[in-house]
């Protein structure tokens, strides 16, 4: 299934909401690096070890070089996370579809994993690949199409500031944003935006 799903709209959304920027911390960093580990210490290093040992996953070298019960192991795992994973995306493509539609959760779970086999199933790894692709453009022009709303509503980037220590006494004002002037041309009224705990 898709790594790049409506998980993204509803659970990182929600957390973003709750929280404001640190989603973007412990999730979208993390990815970054890790896939920048990937790519440039791991990838040529695995190409070597393919061409050495004629093996094609990670699975198949960890039984050649320890043994069956390693890979098992892992395979198990994993096979058990990715049952939690997928889970997670069917219920999430599930609440969109009951937000926009009205389509009961448990028929939009129904529906996206009946969907999903048939896609991955039909079209293996590239429906998968263009499914990423796909997603992601959507999400890019959501994005920009927020962007451009927000700015909107607040006509323009001069009303935003971030909002000093000395605005509130609560915990930091990280992810807060004030505007300078309200809709009344009034100075100095703000709004929070995101909404923080305390």
């Amino acid at each position: 299934m898709s790594g790049y799903s409506a998980v993204m709209f509803v659970a990182f959304a929600a957390v973003a909401y709750t929280y404001g920027i640190t989603v973007y911390v412990w999730w979208a960093v993390s990815i970054g690096v890790g896939v920048g580990i990937g790519a440039f210490v791991f990838a040529a290093r695995w190409n070597r070890l393919r061409a050495k040992h004629g093996v094609v996953s990670p699975l198949e070298y960890l039984a050649r070089r320890y043994n069956l019960p390693t890979q098992q192991a892992l395979a198990y795992s994993g096979a058990a996370l990715k049952v939690v994973d997928i889970a997670s995306k069917w219920v999430a493509i599930a609440v969109l579809l009951n937000g926009f539609t009205g389509v009961p959760i448990r028929w939009g779970i129904l529906i996206t994993g009946v969907v999903t086999m048939a896609y991955a199933t039909l079209g293996g790894l590239w429906a998968d690949v263009l499914t990423d692709f796909g997603q992601f453009v959507i999400q890019s022009a959501a994005g920009i199409a927020m962007f451009v709303g927000v700015l909107a509503q607040l006509d323009g980037v001069r009303r935003v500031r971030p909002a000093a220590a000395s605005d509130r006494t609560d915990r930091a004002g990280a992810g807060r944003v004030l505007l300078a002037h309200d809709g009344d041309g009034g100075l100095g009224r703000e709004r929070d935006l995101v909404r923080h705990h305390p």
